[in-house]
């Protein structure tokens, strides 16, 4: 486990990465988590999985070129091939089957690509974009999406013809 205190208050942890091996490279200020790693960030605890993680200091940049799943505290989570996470932007990139979830209410996003600003849960996706909203029965499919999964307000479109169902109870 690798902890990173605030300067101000040495008992307040910031950040927490851990997995079944650590790599620490002090002169290029990385760490490589592997397997099973998983980082920690900030006080609502942003969560980062994947069977491998690098987390370069400098940058400010944790990435994983295995499948990755970033939770955030309110209930999102995305899940793809690849990814990373830029701390400073708090903007999260993943690439590749990837699926995002709201839990409250329920939405789902598929795309090949989703950018995810996760502070505000605004999303960009694309590729081959599905859009749903179970509990109405509520499904989109385009090229492209850009919305917020919070508040589940997105709009699909697409080179082709959107794809809209909406199945009447």
């Amino acid at each position: 486990v690798v902890e990173h205190y605030a300067q101000e208050n040495p008992d307040q942890i910031l950040d927490r990465a851990s997995g079944d091996g650590i790599q620490v490279d002090l002169k290029q200020r990385q760490l490589r988590l592997s397997p099973n790693a998983v980082v920690n960030i900030g006080p609502d605890r942003l969560e980062i999985r994947s069977q491998s993680l690098l987390w370069d200091r400098i940058t400010e940049v944790i990435s994983s070129e295995s499948t990755v799943t970033i939770a955030g505290a309110d209930g999102s989570k995305i899940r793809g091939n690849s990814g990373q996470y830029n701390l400073n932007s708090q903007i999260a990139t993943v690439l590749g089957s990837i699926e995002a979830q709201h839990q409250n209410p329920l939405g789902n996003l598929w795309a090949d690509r989703v950018q995810w600003q996760v502070n505000t849960n605004q999303v960009e996706a694309t590729g081959a974009v599905r859009y749903e909203q179970p509990s109405t029965g509520f499904t989109m499919q385009g090229t492209q999406a850009i919305g917020n999964l919070g508040s589940q307000e997105i709009q699909v479109t697409g080179a082709q013809q959107v794809r809209t169902q909406y199945v009447v109870p």
